[in-house]
């Protein structure tokens, strides 16, 4: 008995820990951006990336984003189903805002003007389709928009 627990005791923690390597959250597609380029560079094309891997996605997950680690630092959630796109531009310091009426189209049309992730904000007060959520929803991350 004691050797039976010996042998399984050891497999158990090796599926443990490899069930914690995948995305935490299973209702999200999570491509994490390779750490190139300057942060301006990497937030110019974060629309970019985002709109070229949902459009090329099997679209069987519910929400859809790109996250950049070390000199990007940021988060792009694309939740299609409700159009609606979240953006954190300083992980750990909480999202940084929410704009709803984002079909797929309008997704494509951000990417195309490779706008500066920083300046989504000040450019969806100006536009006459794009709506800043009130109030924010909730959207599920593999990122951490807040600690």
């Amino acid at each position: 008995m004691k050797k039976n627990l010996f042998v399984r005791l050891p497999l158990f923690g090796m599926t443990l820990l490899l069930s914690c390597s995948g995305d935490v959250e299973p209702t999200v597609a999570s491509q994490y951006l390779r750490p190139d380029g300057t942060r301006e560079e990497q937030r110019r094309q974060a629309l970019r990336e985002l709109y070229q891997f949902y459009s090329t996605s099997d679209k069987s997950k519910v929400y859809y984003e790109v996250l950049a680690k070390r000199n990007g630092r940021f988060i792009l959630n694309y939740y299609p189903t409700g159009e609606l796109l979240t953006y954190c531009t300083d992980p750990g310091s909480g999202w940084s805002g929410q704009v709803t009426n984002v079909s797929t189209a309008q997704l494509q049309r951000l990417a195309s003007l490779k706008l500066l992730l920083d300046s989504l904000k000040g450019f969806v007060q100006k536009d006459s389709v794009l709506k800043h959520s009130q109030p924010f929803i909730q959207v599920r991350t593999n990122g951490s928009p807040s600690l």
